[in-house]
């Protein structure tokens, strides 16, 4: 598969992966972005996904997925603005350079793509 992202980072956060593993295309990622990386929290998230724990097994067999910490504080602004996973993706993105983001609020993805030029 051939992508005019395939050499970038892209940021996920949890619902995007549980959406694709439940659907068992958690690949596509590796195939449309050379770095896929997600919060430590995430994966906890994921454990945590109640009595189905959806999407469960399908993560844990992904290894090409980076579980990264963020360096600094989230900017006070999306702290206010988003749920602290959405703002936490939007920081990490600034912090590693990033330029493309997957989260499923569309408040987040507005905010980011305006105040951040992320996509």
């Amino acid at each position: 598969m051939n992508s005019r992202y395939m050499n970038s980072r892209v940021i996920c956060n949890t619902v995007p992966l549980i959406a694709l593993s439940v659907i068992d295309s958690i690949d596509i990622l590796r195939h449309l972005f050379e770095f896929v990386d997600v919060l430590e929290e995430v994966p906890k998230e994921i454990l945590e996904g109640g009595a189905t724990n959806a999407g469960l097994a399908n993560y844990q067999k992904v290894r090409w997925i980076k579980v990264v910490r963020l360096s600094n504080a989230v900017d006070p602004l999306l702290r206010t603005s988003l749920d602290s996973g959405e703002a936490a993706v939007i920081g990490l993105a600034r912090e590693s350079n990033a330029n493309i983001i997957l989260v499923d609020e569309r408040k987040a993805r507005k905010i980011a793509r305006a105040v951040y030029g992320l996509h």
